[in-house]
């Protein structure tokens, strides 16, 4: 039933405004869309109400990363309550949160090199920051390389057909393939030194959630 209101409501103003839903669970949907290479809109929709919790919409303008919770637990970027509501849902409470989060985001855009300067020096170091870091660190040396955009464009194109059939489960083997074929030598030269298997890991975390912005 959430599902339902939330689509029919403020999932309705979001689409209409180019956000694609994502349904985690029936008690939590989020809705996605990019704002640049390197940051994106998140609004999370959660029901809490079977723990005397409130029906929430939050909206969190960050970099972009896979749209579950870690993202409630990011420090970097702008996080927004945009309503908490226990008693006396209606649809045009939920209405009127989806527009609120579309003026918010027609009017949050100077924000954006806060956020980028955050992301290179964060405000509150922590461990989650310092491995999105490596994962976003893995993904920019590979997209930025000249010679390997030929090659990366076809392995994004590849992971959004397995976002459109919900094959997900064979995104991490496409990016150990891609890695595999680089000289073995690749992220030595870079000064990069992390486990090879990390390094798929975190290519297949980002090209995941910079791919299904797109799909």
């Amino acid at each position: 039933m959430f599902k339902q209101d939330i689509e029919r409501t403020v999932g309705k103003v979001l689409n209409d405004n180019g956000y694609r839903e994502v349904f985690l669970d029936k008690g939590c949907i989020y809705y996605i869309k990019r704002y640049s290479d390197k940051l994106a809109f998140y609004v999370r929709c959660s029901d809490n109400r079977h723990h005397n919790g409130a029906v929430s919409v939050e909206m969190f303008f960050t970099a972009i990363q896979l749209p579950d919770d870690r993202i409630v637990t990011f420090d970097v970027g702008v996080h927004i309550e945009i309503l908490e509501v226990y008693f006396g849902i209606t649809d045009e409470l939920m209405i009127a949160a989806g527009k609120k989060v579309v003026a918010v985001e027609s009017n949050i855009g100077k924000v954006s090199s806060v956020i980028l300067e955050e992301l290179k020096q964060p405000y509150f170091p922590k461990k989650r920051n310092e491995v999105f870091k490596d994962i976003l660190l893995i993904y920019d040396t590979i997209n930025e390389d000249i010679c390997l955009q030929e090659e990366f464009n076809s392995l994004k194109k590849e992971v959004c057909k397995c976002i459109k059939k919900n094959r997900t489960s064979e995104i991490l083997p496409l990016c150990s393939e891609f890695i595999d074929r680089l000289p073995i030598d690749y992220f030595d030269i870079r000064n990069i030194q992390m486990d090879i298997d990390e390094i798929k890991d975190c290519l297949d975390e980002q090209i995941y959630a910079q791919c299904i912005l797109d799909v």
